[in-house]
């Protein structure tokens, strides 16, 4: 009911059209209700009943019956029995109306409700800190943003109505089959406490199954997206049939999820069916015995029970039903708020500050960090200062905090202790989106979108003009070839640039990074993996880029960086060494071996 009653949340700004659907809904049920006493009177007439000759009535049952008699006429059978038609077709056209126009009406609110929590759900990820990732697969919250918010939508679009119709219609049959006989409507009672206890133990079970079948619905898609990312090397180790056997084992496990609580959601109905029939056998025995021998209860009386108590037994089997699929739908979003509840670890503070430039230097004072869940710290005693118009290099064996360090500037981390300034101001005092704005990366592991040329060179530079690009290009060696296409620069290029070579990639990102025209450059990376061809050519982009710039540079190759400023060398996570390329080398440490061992 937590889960339920934080959906329902969501629709405070729809109460008012909701409120309109309540109250169709609530007619709706009354007319049905009178439809039915209706038929039940017709019949009753038809077969010579005495319900319309009532002229002093003194119970609540008579009083109904008074009320149909003078609603129908006092005339003959024929005129009565032709009355009673005009009525039902009109409380037919009517209450069909008012179901149409409230079902509408939820569809409306229930769709507009799962749209914001998609929205809301897929907002609150992108600004979740880098540590939320590092923890959670990209095939889960794919899962979850598509295959759980569609089982929420699909549970609640079926289920939200009919919570609403079906309680009110089965109170409604009540209280008629209690006007008619107390002592049989006491029987009916027990119908409804069964039938829930039997529904309640079996939606807790399905929504049990739910939530592994979204787990396991969401491991299928790990494999998907792996084996299509990696397929290259799936082909040349020959591990297609491999990992086709590892995707059949994970569908049979998904289908044996499935097919259980397949079992369970079907098994639901036959069980009411039956205890609903046992008890309509129970009522039809001892009415009639009432009403042929003992005479304590009139025909047309009988037949209206009869005719309420099975009709009243359709509302129950349906909320029965709908609790299968509510319990589908609560999975699905128990899933989804486990997303929205995870907090994000990088919080902007109260009127931050808005820095639009950088004008003294980068100071790491005492810093430490370790990631969430970790014992061992990553950084250790970090003190460093990066002056405006520098460039940085930072070297040292994979695993030796390199790249952890330069994700703490743009605050992707928080320091686990100590701080990093801007400026004589701590990162934290700045707002997010201007500390950001100062700031562009290239990375090792190219980032680039299926769409063309022009707009992953002008992603986060909307508002970068055609000269602004063309000079993007020209600086990162790109321009001659993208000159060359035959849709030049609106060619597409392919998920994550997969129609271009590496060194192109890689240029294509120290263009985009030029149009951003960023104060600090952190190049992480950027040419470990190319060949000496490329490495040279987008050597020559980088010259372009740190003109004039701000640069940390995290590099393997120590080529790439002996004209830089200060070179930090780092070791299991600390500062060890530091200085220029030639001071180094006279320190006979750890740089001088690095050196030693690259140029043998």
């Amino acid at each position: 009911m937590n889960t339920f009653i934080r959906i329902l949340q969501f629709t405070k700004s729809y109460r008012s059209i909701m409120i309109l659907s309540v109250i169709a809904s609530i007619i709706y049920v009354l007319l049905n209700s009178m439809s039915i006493w209706l038929i039940g009177t017709m019949l009753a007439n038809v077969m010579g009943g005495n319900s319309l000759s009532i002229v002093n009535p003194t119970t609540l049952n008579e009083h109904l019956n008074f009320f149909i008699q003078n609603l129908i006429g006092r005339g003959q059978q024929i005129d009565q029995l032709k009355m009673l038609c005009i009525l039902l077709t009109i409380i037919f056209i009517s209450k069909n109306i008012l179901f149409y126009t409230s079902n509408l009406i939820m569809a409306y609110v229930q769709n507009n409700v799962i749209t914001d929590i998609r929205v809301l759900l897929f907002n609150h990820i992108s600004k979740l800190s880098l540590s939320f990732f590092n923890n959670t697969k990209t095939s889960e919250l794919s899962s979850i943003l598509i295959r759980d918010i569609s089982g929420m939508r699909v549970a609640f679009s079926q289920s939200l109505q009919k919570l609403i119709v079906e309680p009110i219609s089965i109170a409604s049959f009540l209280i008629l089959l209690f006007i008619i006989d107390v002592r049989f409507s006491i029987l009916v009672i027990i119908i409804i406490p069964i039938s829930g206890f039997f529904s309640y133990q079996i939606g807790q079970s399905i929504r049990r199954k739910s939530k592994r079948n979204s787990i396991q619905s969401a491991g299928i898609l790990n494999i998907v997206k792996e084996a299509l990312s990696n397929i290259k090397i799936i082909k040349i180790f020959n591990l297609e049939d491999s990992e086709n056997k590892k995707f059949k084992t994970e569908n049979k496990k998904y289908f044996n999820l499935i097919f259980k609580k397949s079992i369970l959601s079907n098994l639901l109905t036959p069980i009411n069916e039956t205890i609903g029939l046992s008890v309509g056998i129970l009522l039809i025995w001892f009415g009639g015995i009432s009403v042929l021998e003992d005479q304590t209860m009139q025909s047309d009386d009988f037949i209206k029970f009869i005719l309420l108590l099975f009709a009243m037994l359709q509302p129950i089997r349906k909320l029965s039903n709908v609790n299968v699929v509510f319990q589908n739908g609560i999975a699905a979003a128990e899933r989804v708020f486990s997303i929205l509840d995870n907090e994000n670890k990088i919080v902007q503070r109260k009127n931050p500050i808005h820095i639009d430039d950088f004008n003294s230097s980068i100071k790491f004072k005492e810093v430490d960090f370790k990631y969430a869940g970790n014992e061992n710290m990553i950084l250790e005693n970090i003190n460093l200062e990066i002056k405006k118009g520098h460039t940085v290099a930072i070297v040292g064996k994979s695993g030796a905090g390199k790249t952890t360090l330069s994700d703490l500037i743009p605050r992707f981390y928080d320091p686990y202790n100590g701080n990093i300034f801007i400026d004589n101001n701590d990162v934290k005092d700045y707002s997010l989106k201007s500390l950001r704005s100062l700031i562009g990366i290239v990375t090792q592991n190219i980032i680039l979108f299926n769409d063309n040329i022009k707009n992953n060179i002008a992603y986060g530079s909307k508002n970068a003009n055609d000269k602004e690009l063309t000079n993007a290009l020209k600086s990162a060696n790109l321009y001659d070839l993208v000159s060359k296409l035959d849709r030049g620069i609106n060619t597409i290029i392919g998920e994550n640039g997969v129609k271009l070579s590496g060194g192109e990639q890689q240029r294509l990102s120290i263009a985009r990074a030029l149009v951003k025209n960023p104060q600090i450059l952190i190049l992480d990376e950027a040419t470990a993996s190319l060949d000496s061809e490329s490495e040279k050519k987008v050597h020559q982009a980088i010259d372009n880029v740190i003109k004039d710039r701000t640069v940390l540079v995290i590099a393997h190759r120590l080529s790439t960086i002996v004209n830089a400023d200060k070179i930090i060398v780092m070791d299991k996570g600390k500062i060890v060494e530091q200085g220029n390329h030639k001071e180094l080398l006279e320190l006979n440490g750890i740089y001088k071996r690095l050196y030693q061992i690259q140029y043998n």
